[in-house]
């Protein structure tokens, strides 16, 4: 299933759990610093960043 552009927030106790578990389902990591105080980070399903100009 292609989600599409779209962006979530989630708290998560433990940031490298949480990427193995996006890992898994397909996404990859797009950016973010998880060095930082509150660490972040952005996943793509695959397909990355689309425009729609229409």
């Amino acid at each position: 299933m292609k989600l599409g552009a779209f962006s979530i927030s989630l708290a998560v106790k433990d940031i490298a759990v949480s990427k193995a578990f996006y890992e898994k389902l397909g996404f990859s990591v797009f950016g973010g610093d998880i060095t930082q105080k509150r660490p972040r980070q952005f996943y793509v399903d695959g397909s990355g960043w689309q425009s729609n100009p229409g």
